[in-house]
């Protein structure tokens, strides 16, 4: 291994590690070490199954050796275990290395440790779902009443107020969709109106 190359690959933060083709570990980074709690003497000649956390089912790493096995790298969020028994996740990439032949004799598995960005979604959507159940609470309050006075008014504005509440709830309800906000979707949803009836409701 170049000397720069080596350098670059001891000092990197992300953790590196070199399997032979059965996936016995070669190499290890001291990034490694540090994320993992494993030093390099206890993980050499091991398998990556030393950090496996029982998080992932078996089809999960059929999918992985699938991949890597057709000569195709595989990325995936990988939940492993800390030599203390912490669990942690990685944005996790390994590719396989070819000889000349065109034979695959090694893997390279590179990790980013991603835990605090999990940990913040975590926040984040337990967040959004209190905000949720106190933005909902009073909207469907507001709704039973329209309804109640309904029954006993006929008025035009109560039927507006209705409508206008609906159009509340579904906006909340997009705001706080936490399915477009991991996936950063926000589709523009057109529709058309007429100005001057808007204008008149507004005023």
């Amino acid at each position: 291994m170049d000397d720069t190359f080596f350098q670059a690959v001891e000092t990197t933060a992300d953790a590196v590690i070199i399997t032979d083709k059965h996936g016995s570990i070669e190499y290890v980074n001291p990034a490694f070490e540090t994320i993992t709690g494993y030093k390099k003497r206890e993980a050499l000649g091991k398998t990556p199954r030393v950090i496996k956390s029982g998080k992932h089912d078996l089809a999960f790493y059929k999918r992985l050796w699938s991949t890597i096995l057709s000569g195709k790298s595989w990325r995936a969020t990988v939940v492993n275990r800390k030599k203390n028994g912490e669990l942690f996740y990685t944005d996790h990439t390994i590719t396989p290395v070819k000889n000349k032949k065109g034979e695959i004799t090694n893997f390279v598995g590179i990790w980013k440790d991603i835990s605090e960005q999990k940990k913040l979604e975590k926040q984040r959507d337990e967040f959004v779902s209190l905000v949720g159940h106190e933005l909902k609470t009073p909207i469907t309050s507001l709704k039973l009443f329209i309804e109640l006075l309904q029954k006993k008014s006929s008025s035009p504005y109560l039927s507006k107020m209705d409508m206008q509440v609906d159009k509340l709830t579904e906006l909340v309800s997009d705001l706080l969709d936490t399915t477009r906000l991991n996936a950063n979707q926000f589709p523009l949803n057109k529709q058309s109106f007429e100005l001057n009836e808007l204008i008149k409701e507004v005023v």
